[in-house]
């Protein structure tokens, strides 16, 4: 049997088509998932409060966290981690805005705890490692979620008011 042969019964069989739908999908999905970690960048760059006029407006925070949400959902992201996300984002954004208004728009206003901010980028890097390596990242998905929800809970009261004010205060869903 030739070539074409072989061809006319893979095309038969619908293999063929098959092959080129997963092909084409595939370059579908990392675009999908390339949306979502240009999101999250946008997103991590507005959780900072300041006293500046050309710093981010807590608008322009919830519209970020509203544009990764509806990538994240379109790119099928699991939804605990990238609720974790979002809910230390706003509780960062929230303590950002605080300082703000205590330090009554002092230039070096806007500072956020450090401890918040490392679980801050634990999430976003633990959603970033969902984007490039999905499959392998969805593996260890749950035991780091739980690490970086011990490790918020195990913070001063004052993140941990924040983080329980982000809960309530629905900037997603």
């Amino acid at each position: 049997m030739d070539i074409s042969g072989v061809a006319s019964i893979i095309g038969a069989l619908g293999i063929g088509s098959f092959a080129g739908q997963y092909l084409i999908g595939s370059q579908q999905r990392r675009q999908l998932r390339s949306e979502v970690l240009r999101h999250l960048a946008n997103t991590e760059r507005t959780r900072w409060a300041g006293a500046l006029s050309s710093d981010p407006s807590f608008q322009q925070f919830k519209d970020s966290i509203r544009e990764l949400e509806t990538a994240a959902i379109i790119a099928r992201v699991p939804r605990r981690p990238l609720r974790l996300y979002i809910q230390l984002a706003t509780a960062a954004r929230l303590m950002s805005d605080d300082d703000v208004e205590e330090k009554d728009g002092q230039e070096e206003a806007g500072g956020i705890s450090t401890a918040l901010s490392r679980c801050v980028r634990s999430s976003a890097a633990q959603l970033s490692r969902l984007m490039w390596s999905p499959w392998l990242a969805r593996a260890c998905m749950k035991r780091r979620t739980n690490e970086i929800e011990r490790e918020a809970q195990g913070l001063d009261e004052a993140v941990v008011s924040a983080v329980d004010r982000a809960k309530k205060f629905h900037t997603y869903y």
